[in-house]
């Protein structure tokens, strides 16, 4: 497993600061199975065989990330904003092939097998994502936020790779009110109500149209694909 990251942050004015960040993950796996011809084993009492598996497999996943935060004073108000945007990209490289009933004991390779079954996936998933939020709050009692999000993934669709969202709130702190008749018994009341909606990514597989080999040549249907398949998508309000 290699892993590695930096970030940086940039302030070049009181109310404004610019920070990113860029992430790097790769796994290596490898699996080697050999079980020699004439090995006793259960079900094989007088010998096996003889079987034999290689696996190999490596995943990268580079993560990128800039953000520019906004925070100013004016008068009674007090302004904030986000703005970010995300860059994701994975590769996926899978390899497996295996083999049974050698023709010769004692040599540990697939070209020993007389049967042998072979396979390989490679996957690639791209995401370009950003968002804008803002909030203002008057005095410390008067609060609202609002955030909008656009989701682009490979994962979707593709009549349905961009995908927006949003969130939305607002809240009033009556205790910091003076006329507030329950000091004495509350040092914080608050009434809050919000909206916001989120969405899942599918799997890999889930918007293609996909087939399998079968043995002796040929083609048969596994999937029937989506081209219009959307995220998963949740509404919450409070």
């Amino acid at each position: 497993r290699t892993q590695g990251g930096m970030e940086a942050r940039y302030t070049p004015r009181s109310w404004l600061t610019v920070d990113g960040n860029l992430s790097y993950d790769r796994s290596d796996r490898a699996t080697d199975f050999f079980l020699d011809q004439g090995v006793k084993t259960e079900g094989f009492g007088n010998g096996g065989p003889g079987e034999i598996s290689r696996f190999n497999g490596v995943t990268n996943a580079l993560n990128a990330s800039l953000s520019a935060n906004l925070l100013k004073r004016a008068g009674s108000f007090t302004l904030r904003s986000t703005f970010r945007g995300l860059v994701e990209r994975e590769t996926n490289e899978l390899t497996n092939a295996s083999g049974q009933i050698f023709s010769t004991p004692g040599v540990n390779s697939l070209n020993n097998a007389t049967v042998r079954f072979v396979n390989s996936t490679s996957e690639t998933i791209r995401t370009n994502s950003f968002f804008v939020s803002a909030a203002a709050d008057y005095r410390g009692k008067l609060i609202i936020d609002g955030l909008a999000r656009m989701d682009g993934s490979s994962l979707f669709g593709p009549e349905e790779q961009e995908n927006w969202y949003y969130r939305g709130s607002a809240a009033y702190r009556i205790s910091e009110e003076t006329w507030f008749p329950l000091k004495n018994i509350f040092n914080e009341f608050k009434l809050r109500a919000s909206q916001g909606t989120a969405g899942g990514r599918p799997d890999f597989n889930d918007q293609y149209e996909t087939f399998n080999f079968i043995q002796g040549g040929g083609l048969v249907k596994q999937n029937l694909g989506n081209k219009f398949l959307k995220p998963e998508y949740s509404k919450e309000t409070e």
